[in-house]
């Protein structure tokens, strides 16, 4: 058995060679038929050629195709049709005749290339082609674009004249004549895209231009019938701008009027009207709860205010971008609220206000401590509870905190001023203070002291005129009554008949004073009892200039002559500047 598979595997072995030594010999054969045929075939390849060549229609190839004369008529012809292109175009503008001549030219120059007796064209005619062409494209680019140009003005002229179709309708026109340029002839110098721009936008804008103007007109008439009162007539015209705006934002997408501002701003309008009973309802209650407030009727006010907020919340529920656009209507209830609800502790408080300032005038410390700190109080838990109430710009709520927080001092401030005062002569209702303000005094009422020489029974010096009438106008709060810087005639009046040379012996000159500033009330006063009215510090005074910002020191200070005194002097200073020889005094106007 072993014998017999042996035997039959090399049966196999030599039939597998003989089919692998067949298939050889076929490729070889197969590659010797197919170098035979290539060798046959570019050896008679030239009889072939020229046969083909012999059997064509245009035999004549008679050398240099320049000379062939088949063509020559041909290229006379092309000559011809330049020429009198040329002869045409030179006299007048080009038109469509001297454009049907470039055609035929082009033509007859396109047929010597294709008739010409050499495989390949000759460059010369090649050339000539191309030029023909290139002037083709400009002449017919030109006369294409003139013609839009002209028809622009004809449709802008037709468009003032309000006959919008016509005039859209030759827009049109002009722009397909310059998109036909930009597409068929690329040779073209008149070539134009950014024009092909302009033009589209400008048919979009006149396109949408009237549209939108119809809805904006039928929007602005929905609301005259609104205000008329006509709801009906006017949700009826509010629909038909919205059903417009929709038109345009969908056929007109590109346009500057399809924005999405402008069909929120109808959608608005629209849901407005819709609930525009409700609104004037709204606004009417608004109104009236005013009107009852300004007649001191605040439960009357709250009440229908209180009806505003209920109706607002039923709006706000079925139009809620109605209402929501109307901040100022919801801001003016809130307001409205606060300020009813608020008018009696307003009143409570305008009582311990008037309260303290009568205490303050009687110089009555026990009743003013009372006072003062209830209105402190009260005015802090007001603007707590009522912060939108009305009623808080009429309250002074820096005055109560100054005298509040003063009030431990206020009883000897009073004592240092009062007993100070002098009444300036035929004006009994005013008293001056007898000698320039103290350090002291000044720090007191102020809290700082700007002085350059700190020493309190000298003079306050190195202030501004604004930090002088500041003073006076915290002075005023203590005393609750008018205080302010004299002006000159009082200042005068306050010399009295003194002799202004005696006057300034008596004061803190330069002879005297060793140029320094001294003390308070150290020189002699005059008849009236007033000290340093010249001399040691000059004084601010109201002011009097013409120019902002410009006030007057008057009557000198210690590094001035007696004679310099003597002339009363005065200087226009800058209402900030600081001068270590500048202070002030202050008046105080106390009627019976």
């Amino acid at each position: 058995m072993k014998l017999f598979h042996k035997y039959g595997t090399r049966r196999n072995e030599i039939r597998r060679a003989k089919s692998e030594l067949y298939f050889r010999l076929a490729m070889v054969a197969a590659v010797v038929i197919f170098f035979a045929v290539m060798l046959l075939v570019t050896k008679f390849r030239p009889r072939l050629a020229k046969d083909i060549q012999d059997s064509r229609p245009q035999a004549a190839n008679m050398g240099d195709p320049q000379n062939n004369p088949h063509l020559i008529p041909m290229r006379k012809k092309v000559d011809s049709l330049i020429q009198e292109f040329k002869d045409s175009s030179y006299s007048s503008n080009v038109n469509s005749d001297d454009l049907d001549l470039l055609e035929q030219a082009i033509d007859v120059q396109r047929s010597i290339i294709r008739l010409g007796g050499s495989d390949i064209a000759s460059k010369t005619d090649l050339d000539r082609l191309y030029n023909l062409e290139t002037i083709y494209d400009e002449e017919i680019g030109a006369f294409l674009v003139s013609e839009s140009k002209q028809l622009q003005q004809e449709a802008e002229i037709k468009w003032i004249e309000n006959d919008f179709k016509e005039g859209l309708k030759l827009m049109q026109k002009a722009r397909d004549l310059q998109e036909q340029v930009n597409s068929q002839f690329p040779r073209s110098s008149d070539r134009d895209p950014s024009r092909l721009h302009v033009l589209n936008n400008k048919i979009m804008v006149w396109q949408t231009g009237p549209l939108a103007e119809k809805a904006d007109s039928l929007k602005l008439e929905a609301f005259r019938e609104l205000d008329a009162g006509h709801y009906e007539a006017a949700s009826s015209l509010i629909t038909q701008a919205l059903e417009i705006q929709m038109e345009i934002d969908t056929r007109f997408r590109d346009s500057r009027h399809a924005s999405i501002a402008r069909k929120k701003e109808f959608e608005n309008a629209n849901r407005k009207i819709q609930a525009s009973k409700d609104i004037i309802r709204l606004e009417s209650l608004v109104e009236e709860a005013r009107t009852d407030l300004s007649e001191m009727k605040p439960e009357n006010a709250l009440a229908k205010i209180e009806e505003a907020e209920q109706l607002y919340a039923r709006l706000n529920q079925r139009f809620p971008a109605a209402v929501s656009q109307d901040a100022l209507i919801l801001k003016e209830m809130s307001v409205l609220k606060d300020t009813s609800s608020s008018q009696k502790s307003f009143f409570r408080i305008q009582s311990l206000e008037e309260q303290t300032r009568q205490a303050l005038l009687e110089q009555d410390m026990d009743s003013f401590q009372s006072s003062v700190s209830e209105w402190f109080r009260e005015l802090r838990q007001f603007k707590r509870s009522y912060p939108e109430s009305e009623y808080l710009e009429q309250s002074d709520d820096a005055e109560v905190n100054y005298l509040y927080n003063l009030r431990e001092s206020i009883p000897s401030i009073m004592d240092l001023i009062y007993e100070n005062l002098v009444p300036v002569p035929g004006r009994p209702d005013i008293h001056i203070y007898r000698t320039e303000v103290p350090q002291v005094l000044f720090e007191k009422i102020t809290g700082n002291n700007p002085a350059v020489a700190v020493l309190p029974t000298n003079p306050i010096e190195s202030l501004t005129w604004e930090e002088a009438v500041e003073f006076t106008r915290l002075a005023g709060w203590i005393l609750a009554r008018k205080v302010s810087l004299p002006d000159r005639g009082i200042y005068m009046a306050a010399i009295g008949t003194t002799d202004p040379a005696e006057l300034a012996g008596m004061s803190w000159s330069s002879e005297t004073s060793d140029r320094q500033i001294h003390e308070v009330g150290t020189s002699k006063a005059n008849a009236l009892g007033i000290s340093d009215l010249l001399g040691n510090v000059s004084e601010w005074l109201a002011s009097e200039e013409p120019f902002p910002g410009k006030v007057t020191a008057f009557g000198g200070a210690a590094r001035d002559s007696r004679f310099r005194l003597a002339a009363l002097p005065q200087e226009t200073r800058e209402s900030f500047e600081r001068n270590r020889f500048i202070g002030f005094r202050f008046i105080v106007i106390i009627e019976d």
